[in-house]
Formats: structure tokens, C-alpha cells, sequence
């Protein structure tokens, strides 16, 4: 498979942009402020329509701490988005967990890319989680977020890697991403999963922007994780961010699996998390904590070898501030 070089042709291409990191000490977090908690068991969630969700209700089974930034009402409403396709191309289901029975998961499938790019003769394919909290309540503005969840890449996901085409249009799926938008300036952050060396995959983060009337995203940084990510087997993601600036923005990424005694950090970046040309700093706007985007060279490839690129989600939970010793 084409490596690491190819994520940055999504953004724009030809410019390869890294970042400094910082020097952050893993600390474990208490329930320090947790506001958003679910298993995705039946008492706790729920999903419409049965064959593929446009809408999760969830009880939200976090505790009752005073949210320092945004609220979240009980029960919480948020929607799937597929931008186009059907059913049978692609869907989000709750679901018995395949490994452990009497556990649910959301389930993310994806089959077939239905949706048209924009400035390349090719096809992409979504679904996507869509947590935001506009209009909950006046005022609510989240400035810093840390999230944790369980994540298990089905086995077909590994066909990535045996991928040997000719054309290197984005070949690593993603799988979360943070957008700050406001002020006419828009900015991103994404996390992919990525065949940096043969036969392991790991994550990597990219911060993009544009302005109002720009049709390419411009990169900002981008850094390779660390930490190889199994497949078939689940791992704790933790990610921390930061409204900041070069000085002050920060971005963090752990991985934990079944073998680690304790979380390593995989990504750790002190650089801006908004647009770098916007006058103000700009909060969280939306967020796709749970997502599978990825190219029909990837969609397709996987499908036409008798798979279907899919993930696990689990054990979701997040605070709208970052714990102690992650600043």
C-alpha cells in the first residue's frame, strides 16, 4: 500500500507540514467532570431506523457535575450522517458486540463510496456521528474537550494495507474529527488511521483551514502517532484538545490496548487547534467523535477482495474540560 505521503492529498497537494510536540506526562484521569457517559447498551441507547440510524437517543448515564462550558440534556438527541447512499451502502447500527456477548457497540459499515468528490475523479464514502451542542443552551461555548472510548477495527479494515493500485488518492480512513468554525474562518482536525510502515497501522493527526470562498483546504500540521493500533482487538482512545494559539493550543492523543498496563501518548502537539489567520480564537463549533470516511480506492478495494470496511465503537464518555496535568 502507499504510504504515509498520500493523507495529505485530501487537504491539498504536494506541501508536507509538521509540528513541534510537547512534552505532556501521562496522568490518568478520576470522573473529574465527566458529562456525557454511555455503553450503548439498550438502557442507555437507542437507534432510528433499525437498518441503518439517522438518530441515537441516549439516557447519558454520566454523573451530575456542573458542566464548566456546555450542558448536555438528558435524554441527548443527536443524528448519523451519511451524505447519500443507501442502506446497503452503508449504515450505523447498535449492535450485540461480535466479542462479547450481552455487550452493545455501534457498529459503523461502509460497503460502498456513493458520494461524488469535489475536484477529483473519484467517490468517498461517510458515516459519521455528529455530536454538537448548538442551541442546547445560550452561550455554550466549549474552549477544551476530553474524550475516551473504546474502538475495535474489524478484520477487514487490515485489507488496507494490501492495497497496491497505482493511484495514491487518500488511503487512510478516518475515523474522528474536530471542527472550529466561525468568523468566516473554518479549521479542522482529524484523526486517520494510516500504514506508515509495512504491516502496521497507526494514527496520525492533520489540522487543515480555509476561508469563506476558498474551495481547498490548506494544511496546517500534521504528526504521526506513535503507538501501533491492533486489529480485531479493542484499544482505549483518549483525545485532549485545546483552543489555543502556537503557544497555547495543544492536541492529545492516547492509545491503551489489552497488553498496556497503562495508556501511552501516540500524539502530542503544542501548535494552533483553530485557523491561524482568524483575529480571535475560535471554540469547538461541531464534532464527529465517532466516524468512518474513507476514498473508494479504500472502500472499494476492500469490497472487490470479498470484505467491508467496518469499526466499533464502545464505552463513550467526555468532559468539557481537560483533567488535570493535560493542559
Amino acid at each position: 500500500m502507499k504510504l504515509w505521503k498520500a493523507i495529505i492529498l485530501m487537504i491539498i497537494a504536494g506541501y508536507f507540514i509538521s509540528c513541534e510536540t510537547g512534552s505532556f506526562d501521562y496522568e490518568a484521569p478520576a470522573d473529574f467532570a465527566i458529562i456525557f457517559r454511555t455503553g450503548f447498551e439498550p438502557s442507555e441507547a437507542s437507534g432510528t431506523p433499525d437498518n441503518a440510524h439517522n438518530e441515537i437517543r441516549f439516557e447519558n448515564t454520566a454523573p451530575f457535575p456542573t458542566p464548566q462550558h456546555i450542558y448536555i440534556p438528558r435524554p441527548a438527541a443527536t443524528n448519523i450522517s451519511y451524505e447519500g447512499g443507501a442502506f446497503d451502502d452503508r449504515y450505523a447500527r447498535i449492535i450485540e458486540d461480535p466479542s462479547q456477548a450481552g455487550n452493545h457497540v455501534l457498529h459503523f459499515w461502509l460497503r460502498n463510496a456513493t458520494i461524488p468528490a469535489s475536484n477529483v475523479p473519484h467517490h468517498k464514502g461517510r458515516v459519521q456521528h455528529n455530536f454538537g451542542w448548538n442551541g442546547h443552551s445560550e452561550g455554550d461555548v466549549l474552549v477544551e474537550l476530553y474524550s475516551r472510548q473504546r474502538i475495535r477495527l474489524h478484520p477487514d479494515f487490515g485489507m488496507m494495507m494490501e492495497y497496491n493500485g497505482t493511484d495514491d488518492w487518500w488511503l487512510e480512513p478516518m475515523i474522528h474529527e474536530l471542527w472550529m468554525e466561525g468568523g468566516g474562518k473554518s479549521s479542522r482536525i482529524g484523526i486517520y488511521v494510516i500504514e506508515a510502515n509495512p504491516g502496521m497501522l497507526q494514527l496520525a493527526a492533520s489540522l487543515s483551514y480555509k476561508n469563506t470562498g476558498e474551495k481547498t483546504w490548506r494544511p496546517g500540521w500534521e504528526t504521526l502517532g506513535s503507538v501501533e493500533i491492533p486489529i480485531d482487538e479493542w484499544f482505549t482512545m483518549e483525545v485532549g484538545w485545546r483552543m489555543g494559539d502556537e503557544q497555547t493550543g495543544r492536541f492529545i492523543l492516547t492509545i491503551q490496548t489489552s497488553d498496556d498496563s497503562a495508556p501511552k501518548t501516540a500524539i502530542d502537539v503544542s501548535d494552533w487547534t483553530y485557523n491561524p489567520e482568524s483575529r480571535r480564537p475560535i471554540p469547538l463549533s461541531k464534532w464527529n467523535p465517532q466516524k468512518l470516511y474513507a476514498s473508494d480506492n479504500i472502500v472499494h478495494f476492500i469490497r472487490d477482495n470479498g470484505g467491508v470496511l467496518q469499526i466499533y465503537f464502545d464505552d463513550f464518555e467526555f468532559a468539557d474540560s481537560l483533567p488535570e496535568g493535560w493542559e
